[in-house]
Order: structure tokens, then C-alpha cells, then sequence
């Protein structure tokens, strides 16, 4: 096994994979954080998009959606960054 995840982390390095399997673990739980944190109403009017230089870019419905999620931008980051075992999101950037 760990043969394996060496040569997984390996490639993952080689080909700058590293932001994209973070935004598959962000994908994963993004629906729970954004029910705990946000509210039942909130989960299907957002989704993680785009990953770079530690910014977090979230696809909204429209404004008022981003806007809505903007009052939350902390708590969601700092949920992620728990979740993610490191301070990796320093901002989120929700977009529309």
C-alpha cells in the first residue's frame, strides 16, 4: 500500500494534480459543510468550480446567491480547512 501511495503522490506532484484532487475532496463535502454552516435551503444553490493559489472560486446561482454566501465566506473556509487537515483556502471567492 504504501508503494502505491508513492507513486500516487508522485504523479499527482508531477502533473500539478494537487489542486485538483483538493477541489474533488471540497466537492465531496461541500454539501455538508454548506447545510451545517448555511442551511438546508442553501445546498443546491452553490458548487465548488476552481481551485488556485489557495483561492477557492464557487459557482452561484445568480447575486443574490453570492451575495447570501459571502456572509458566510469565514465559516465555510475555516470548515473547509478543517476538513482538509491543513490552513490550505485563505479566501473564497464566490461567483455567479
Amino acid at each position: 500500500m504504501d508503494a502505491l501511495k508513492k507513486i500516487l503522490f508522485s504523479h499527482i506532484k508531477k502533473n500539478n494534480s494537487r489542486h485538483k484532487l483538493k477541489l474533488a475532496l471540497i466537492f465531496s463535502f461541500w454539501d455538508e459543510i454548506i447545510t451545517e454552516i448555511c442551511g438546508e435551503k442553501y445546498k443546491n444553490a452553490s458548487k465548488p468550480a476552481y481551485l488556485k493559489n489557495s483561492i477557492l472560486k464557487v459557482d452561484c446561482l445568480n447575486a443574490v446567491w453570492a451575495n447570501e454566501f459571502q456572509l458566510y465566506e469565514d465559516k465555510i473556509r475555516k470548515a473547509i480547512n478543517q476538513k482538509l487537515n491543513k490552513g490550505e483556502i485563505k479566501k473564497i471567492k464566490f461567483i455567479y
